[in-house]
This record gives structure tokens, C-alpha cells and sequence, in this order.
């Protein structure tokens, strides 16, 4: 706010002298004397000047000058209005029921109508991989199979739940079957998780890539698939592709012996318990070969001790064998 401007208005409230009279004498002779003379009266004293001062500031006129606001009319507000009722559709109990055993349910529990696609009057639609997963499991069934897709190898059916326990990956239903999987790169390490765990683990690789299935005959079909490698404890470490040692933690000094055990077939079926038995090692890592043959009783105690100070990896045994000789 700008600084106040202060006006004098004295002169405004001066009393103003009274006009002088044409006829008197002092008016028209200029030379009379200038005191009064004693039969005239005396003219009274002017009063004293009085100065006042106002203070004016334009924004003081300016709410003065301006009209005060319209008020505005109260207008009445209305009532709310209810909404109307929603209204709750009637529950389905069989969709009802359908959720809660979906929710409910255990992905890893097995189905106990689970049939291979070659069962007769299954109703169940596999796909063209799970056939082939069908097939392989049939011709091997006591392999744990690693079947290749693409840039994964993937488990199936109890396969998932022994690789899911063995090596703690995630497993899953998809279509008909628990799967689980690996990235192909890791296929050495796995591989030689589950051959010390004591399995006989398989290899399922895909016979042709896909520009050739793409100009072949099998151009609208499943990629062909077969069983490619076999390890097991006496044959891993022979495998050119699973290269890289033994895992931490597991016996490095002991080797990978390969023991056949086989008796002389007429022995067998006669009833004496007196036998001939023969034996063949294979060291698989270095190629080193042994062989032997030698009379035993019949408490077998020959074949126990060899067993013991070869202690192979895995035993193959001939057929056939005399009831002494499996125990």
C-alpha cells in the first residue's frame, strides 16, 4: 500500500474579508489619513488560521465506491436417493463343488486311472509327445528317462517325482502326466546326481533338427525321438559327454568296476550246492580288464570275498544262477 497524501485545506476554511464601500470617504480619498478617527469604529481582528490535516488513500475510496456482493438465494438441497437393492444370483452347488476340489486339489498326487494310450477303451486324448514319452517308458521301463524338447530335457510321470525329490526342482501336471524339467546345459550335472542316487538314468535326444523336419516326410509330426546314452554308476565316468569329475562329497578313490558273475549251466540244475564261478571286471575309466574261474561251497564264501575286495559299481548277473549264488 502506497504511502498516504496529505493535503492542506486551510485556506478552504479562511473566513473571507468583507468588500470595501464605493461611498465611503476613505475609499475615494486616497490621501486621508490611515489611522481611524475616533468617531469611526474600530474593524475587528480576523481570527487565527486554522490548518487541518486529512488523510485520503485510494484504496480506502475504492471499498467505499464499490457495491457490496450479491448474495446468493438458498436453494434447498435435495434429498438423497436410495440405491437400488443388488441383487445376489443363486449359487450353483455343482459349480460350487467343482471349485472347491480344484482348489483342493493336490497337484502331486497321481490319478489312479492314469493308462498308458495303447490301453483299449481309455477315453483320456494324449499328445503326440506323450506318446512317444508312452512308448519309450514301455521299452524301458526300469530307465529314468530325460527326454529332449527343445532346449530343455523333461521329465515325466514318476521320472518327475524322483527328479523333483532328487534334485529339487519344481514339478507340475501338464496334460496327462507330472513333468519336470532341466536346461540343457545342465545336463551333465544332473545326470550324475541321479547316477549316485542309485538310478539308471537314460537319455532321449531329438534324431533331427528343424530344417530337416521341415523338407522331410515327418514335416507335420512330433520331432523322432530315441534313446541316445545309458549311464549308470560303472559307465559314467567312460562317457565322453559327461565330462567334468565326480561331484563333491562322493568316493574318488574307489573305481568304476563293471563285475559280470556268471556258473556252469550243468551245475546249476544239479542238486549238489558245489559250483564253478566265473567272473569278468572291467575297470570302464581306464579299460583295465580281469577275469577269473574258481571252484566255491556252498556258502559262496569264494564269491564273497572277490566282491569284497573288488567292490564294483555294478554287477551283471548271468542266467542262470543257482538259489545260492543270488542270495
Amino acid at each position: 500500500m502506497g504511502k498516504q497524501r496529505q493535503q492542506v485545506i486551510s485556506r478552504f476554511f479562511a473566513p473571507k474579508p468583507k468588500p470595501a464601500d464605493p461611498s465611503s470617504p476613505s475609499s475615494s480619498n486616497p490621501f486621508s489619513d490611515s489611522h481611524p478617527s475616533a468617531s469611526q469604529p474600530a474593524c475587528p481582528s480576523p481570527p487565527p488560521r486554522t490548518a487541518t490535516t486529512v488523510s485520503w488513500s485510494p484504496q480506502s475510496k475504492l471499498t467505499t465506491t464499490l457495491p457490496p456482493p450479491a448474495k446468493r438465494p438458498k436453494t434447498s438441497t435435495p434429498a438423497p436417493t436410495q440405491a437400488p437393492p443388488i441383487s445376489i444370483p443363486s449359487v450353483n452347488p455343482s459349480l460350487h463343488q467343482r471349485f472347491v476340489n480344484k482348489l483342493l486339489d493336490d497337484p502331486y498326487k497321481k490319478p489312479e486311472d492314469e493308462t498308458p494310450p495303447e490301453a483299449e477303451g481309455s477315453g483320456r486324448k494324449y499328445t503326440p509327445l506323450e506318446q512317444q514319452v508312452a512308448v519309450l517308458k514301455a521299452k524301458y521301463p526300469d530307465v529314468l528317462l530325460m527326454v529332449e524338447v527343445g532346449y530343455r530335457y523333461r521329465f515325466f510321470g514318476e521320472d518327475a517325482e524322483v527328479a523333483a525329490r532328487i534334485l529339487g526342482i519344481f514339478v507340475h501336471r501338464d496334460h496327462n502326466f507330472l513333468t519336470a524339467s532341466i536346461p540343457t546345459f545342465r545336463l551333465n550335472v544332473h545326470v550324475r546326481r541321479l547316477v549316485n542316487s542309485g538310478y539308471k538314468v537314460g537319455v532321449v535326444k531329438q534324431m533331427e533338427t528343424a530344417a530337416m523336419k521341415a523338407h522331410g516326410d515327418n514335416r507335420m509330426g512330433p520331432f523322432s525321438r530315441e534313446l541316445s546314452a545309458l549311464y549308470t554308476k560303472a559307465t559314467l565316468e567312460a562317457a565322453e559327454d559327461m565330462g567334468g569329475g565326480p561331484e563333491v562329497g562322493n568316493d574318488c578313490g574307489t573305481g568304476n568296476f563293471l563285475m559280470c558273475v556268471v556258473e556252469r549251466d550243468d551245475l546249476c540244475s544239479s542238486s549238489s550246492l558245489d559250483t564253478t564261478v566265473g567272473v569278468l571286471v572291467v575297470e570302464v575309466s581306464t579299460g583295465e580288464v580281469m577275469f577269473g574261474e574258481f571252484n566255491d561251497g556252498a556258502t559262496r564264501a569264494g564269491l564273497e570275498a572277490v566282491l569284497l575286495s573288488i567292490s564294483p559299481a555294478e554287477l551283471l548277473l548271468g542266467d542262470p544262477l543257482s538259489r545260492q549264488t543270488e542270495k
